[in-house]
């Protein structure tokens, strides 16, 4: 068997006519395969890290020791292509792997515009035994400013051989759709766009809202029923017992997971966890909110990053700067993330650059795909990042976490609340304010348990003009901050080791 763990490299910026850096998405390890999706070139790879010999042996008459398969998506239209998968749209089961996104065939790009009148949205699968592509649907072409909802989730259901397909992003037909394995064929089950959902339970659950966290809507494998959950927002629902402001409620999901009997839906500012099908309980809401890496005017957040179960818990990634659009005037106050969830603890175990764009196990090892640049707001005609797969052990889950940084301005937090850090696992702990001015500065501590619905857990710390080193060895779970005052020339520092 060779390990094709030793055959990954870096990609350096190529051409692409798209929006920024696209990334390395989709990252699937399935049956001694691993797939994954370079956008915005356009490539979806295929690496064998083991062969079935007798079957090769008859194709043709050898015995390799690797194979690496490249499609360019020329089942969709003619080149130069560009496009790819941006959010991880991709299932696996028996021989096959589905993978979905948009794809320009050919991409129009003329005076730093890129038109979208050959944009496709499309659904793959690829065969590994016989190593080839079926395309099964595509929807498309776009308009000259305007596409076809991009497949941005799909999901296996056994029980009806049928995959659930979200379209949340793009300007027409957007909503959640079922492909039919049996039949092949695409059928809408709701106008409501989505753009991320999992299995919880005996259910199917996405999100509305599009891009967006609005609610959840659900699809019942049993019954194939459709219906739609309104998710309770109250500005002081979060565990730290502050206000959680209305564009963070709101704000871009990132990814949805299971674990511990509950539902999690990140996104920027924190995530939600419950379970949105029983009713509240002690006053305690169904679906209770955990600030985690919330800082105003920045766009950190897990958006276009996957959720991996592991260990019976859930890997996923806050990325300092995912995508700048609709977003002026960004701000960067910390790296990108792996954090480890597994209740009452959230743990960071990695520390990367601008962003992350797939995780995937892989054996006792964890593959992370990294990329140095952002989607943007302009089109380019190349792609502007490197990106590269990471091989991480396991382990890093039960290791002392990596050293990690935060820079933040008073001016962009002023009197609000910020923050959301997990402490666990971390002997050294240091936050470092040079005040203009005494203040006081209060500090939440919370898990993603307790304390309950309405209580808090905060110590009030005093700050003297000048530099301020406050001692965080004695908290303990996550914490979040607030200043009393508003202090614009203040320039505040977290440092854990």
């Amino acid at each position: 068997m060779v390990d094709v763990r030793n055959r990954l490299y870096r990609f350096q910026p190529k051409l692409g006519p798209e929006w920024g850096s696209g990334g390395i998405f989709g990252l699937k390890y399935h049956r001694d395969v691993l797939y994954f999706t370079l956008a915005f070139e356009a490539q979806a790879h295929f690496y064998y890290s083991e062969y079935n010999f007798e079957y090769e042996m008859k194709k043709l008459k050898i015995f390799p020791e690797h194979i690496h398969k490249i499609y360019n998506f020329d089942l969709i239209g003619k080149a130069p292509r560009s496009g790819g998968d941006t959010y991880n749209a991709v299932t696996a089961v028996d021989e096959k792997i589905y993978f979905g996104g948009w794809i320009h065939a050919p991409a129009i790009y003329e005076n730093k515009t890129l038109k979208f009148t050959q944009k496709f949205s499309h659904l793959h699968c690829y065969d590994i035994a016989d190593e080839k592509v079926k395309l099964l649907w595509k929807d498309g072409p776009g308009e000259e400013d305007g596409w076809a909802g991009e497949v941005s989730e799909v999901l296996y259901d056994e029980l009806n051989n049928k995959l659930y397909i979200a379209r949340g992003d793009g300007h027409f037909n957007l909503g959640l759709f079922v492909f039919d394995l049996d039949k092949n064929e695409m059928k809408m089950i709701s106008d409501e766009p989505a753009l991320k959902g999992t299995q919880f339970f005996d259910k199917f659950v996405f999100n509305t809202g599009a891009l967006m966290f609005e609610g959840l809507q659900y699809v019942d494998i049993d019954t194939q029923e459709h219906n739609i959950i309104e998710v309770e927002r109250d500005n002081k629902m979060a565990k730290d017992g502050e206000e959680v402001y209305e564009a963070t409620l709101v704000d871009r999901i990132g990814c949805m997971g299971t674990t511990a009997n509950q539902l999690f839906v990140f996104l920027r500012g924190g995530f939600f966890k419950g379970n949105p099908f029983t009713e509240a309980e002690n006053n305690e809401p169904p679906m209770s909110f955990i600030r985690l890496f919330d800082f105003p005017r920045s766009s950190t957040s897990p958006f276009r990053a996957n959720v991996l179960p592991i260990r019976g818990g859930l890997l996923t990634a806050y990325n300092a700067l995912p995508d700048t659009f609709g977003m002026e005037k960004l701000k960067v106050f910390m790296p990108s993330v792996l954090v480890f969830i597994s209740p009452p603890m959230v743990k960071i175990v990695g520390v990367f650059g601008a962003r992350i764009t797939s995780i995937e196990k892989m054996g006792s090892s964890i593959l992370v795909a990294g990329n140095t640049m952002p989607n943007t707001i302009q089109p380019i005609p190349m792609d502007s990042g490197h990106r590269e797969i990471s091989v991480l052990s396991d382990d890093i889950i039960d290791r002392h976490p990596p050293a990690f940084e935060i820079s933040v301005h008073g001016s962009i937090i002023e009197d609000k609340v910020w923050g959301g850090i997990p402490l666990t696992g971390y002997t050294q702990r240091r936050m470092i304010i040079h005040a203009s001015k005494p203040n006081k500065i209060a500090i939440f501590e919370y898990t993603t348990e307790f304390p309950n619905y309405g209580e808090q857990l905060v110590t009030y710390e005093n700050i003297m003009q000048g530099k301020n080193v406050i001692d965080l060895d004695g908290y303990a779970g996550i914490t979040s901050f607030k200043f009393e005052n508003t202090d614009k020339r203040a320039k505040v520092s977290i440092s854990l080791r």
